[in-house]
């Protein structure tokens, strides 16, 4: 007989495999398991109907779930099949809407359900505040990739998924990328067809001189004035806030050479910025130190190569300042 910390440990084992919770850490999948149970579905039984209200997602733990809607007066027509390891409802949870499909078993199956019965999502996010951003970031998550992938309700280029993109992707203050962007969108962008690809990492050396003279407001303006330079220079290459006031640029098909030039051109052409208009005089410069990191040649999967280039950006200020090195230099 399983104990009731073995049966959340199977819970979070199950949760870990699915896409959506991936990148939720081991205490937050714990919350998850807690806040979730399982569900046994005989063959051909519902599991939802459409009209009632989406209170919940699914992770199919064994079987398969048939998604089928009424087209025409009468006929049921089924849309979509999960099998294990897969999750749906979404969209219905997050926005509590009534059900516009229905769900039946077409084998005996176990789900586990989230969150579990007598327990509404709203009540988990006000109870497990440390959990809430995450959560509320991957449901927002998977509901854009959902569309993305069916497009078959609204088109990709819809005001609504932009907006979504927005919210979970855009960096508010400078309206570059932020860093979710890195987490969700690098990994699947490290292939062949993109391979060499290269992340240059710049940053100010001395940009503590805006805030500390000129107040935060100068600070945030002189930020969306790098970061408006950043995205002009980079073009189609998509351009992210890394962290403060750290910003980094992907590079596709760019190996070394080309990237650490490219990088170099970058980083002078931020160092060469106007800041009177900001600071009130011309006698305010900024200088940067800019890092490059190449897959597959100095990274192993995509976290690695963001850290690297994060590690050759400080190499580069600790070694003076003002200048660009790539892993290659500074391993060689």
């Amino acid at each position: 007989m399983k104990t009731m910390a073995g049966e959340v440990a199977e819970k979070r084992d199950l949760l870990k495999n699915v896409e959506m919770f991936s990148a939720l850490d081991a205490g937050e999948l714990e919350v998850i398991a807690d806040y979730s149970e399982v569900v046994e579905v005989e063959p051909e039984q519902y599991l939802f109907e459409a009209g009632e209200r989406g209170d919940s997602l699914y992770v199919v733990k064994s079987g398969s779930i048939l998604i089928s809607q009424t087209q025409g007066e009468r006929e049921q027509v089924d849309i979509a099949e999960y099998i294990e390891g897969e999750c749906f409802g979404e969209i219905d949870v997050l926005h509590a809407a009534p059900r516009t499909a229905t769900a039946r078993a077409e084998k005996y199956s176990e789900l586990l359900r989230f969150p579990r019965t007598g327990v509404t999502l709203e009540e988990v996010l006000e109870r497990e505040p440390n959990v809430s951003a995450r959560l509320l970031q991957k449901l927002i998550n998977a509901i854009a990739n959902r569309i993305r992938e069916t497009n078959k309700l609204i088109s990709e280029n819809s005001p609504w998924v932009n907006q979504l993109r927005r919210q979970v992707f855009g960096d508010k203050l400078t309206g570059l990328l932020n860093r979710n962007y890195l987490d969700e969108h690098l990994p699947t962008l490290l292939n062949e067809e993109n391979s060499p690809l290269a992340v240059v990492m710049v940053k100010p050396d001395n940009f503590k001189i805006i805030n500390d003279t000129y107040g935060h407001d100068a600070g945030d303006a002189t930020l969306r004035l790098l970061a408006a330079t950043v995205r002009t220079w980079a073009g189609e290459n998509p351009s992210i806030r890394f962290r403060g006031n750290e910003m980094a640029v992907i590079l596709s098909n760019t190996g070394h050479d080309r990237a650490v030039e490219l990088a170099e051109e970058l980083r002078r052409k931020l160092g060469h910025l106007d800041l009177e208009s900001i600071v009130g005089t011309n006698s305010v410069e900024l200088t940067f130190s800019a890092g490059v990191a190449i897959y597959p040649d100095n990274a192993t999967d995509a976290g690695d190569l963001v850290t690297k280039s994060h590690e050759i950006l400080f190499i580069a200020r600790d070694r003076g300042f003002n200048q660009t090195l790539s892993a290659d230099q500074v391993e060689s």
